[in-house]
């Protein structure tokens, strides 16, 4: 028994060696059906009917798009001004905002009163000590 499944199996290796070896290749060209094509026995009046249907989705969509893209923009301009005048009123109301104001401002204004005195004070120099 084992020796008749082993001529068995050595009579199958023979023959896939065979026609591994002896097999012809043989290339048969396939063409691809393409969607819409013209046949020989229609008018293309199904491709021209998807096609501007498509046309003219697309262009609805695009629409809309940029009607959603603007509407966003939108939001987030009204958001950001919204928050920043809201910031500011808020600030304008409270004491400390309001003295810090007051001591910035005098503080800018006594620093050009002083630049100014140094500029005075060496123009004058300048003329009175002609060098």
């Amino acid at each position: 028994m084992i020796g008749e499944y082993q001529n068995k199996i050595r009579c199958l290796t023979q023959q896939r060696d065979y026609a591994r070896t002896h097999q012809k290749i043989v290339e048969i060209p396939v063409e691809k059906p393409v969607l819409y094509e013209k046949c020989e026995s229609c008018d293309r009046t199904a491709y021209q009917n998807e096609k501007a249907k498509y046309g003219t989705q697309k262009e609805r969509l695009a629409g809309q798009y940029k009607a959603k893209t603007v509407m966003f923009q939108t939001t987030l301009f009204l958001l950001a001004w919204y928050s920043l005048t809201t910031t500011l009123f808020q600030a304008v109301q409270s004491d400390v905002f309001l003295s810090d104001c007051k001591s910035f401002f005098h503080d800018a204004a006594s620093f050009l009163q002083t630049f100014i005195g140094w500029t005075i004070d060496a123009g004058q120099s300048v003329v009175n000590n002609p060098g």
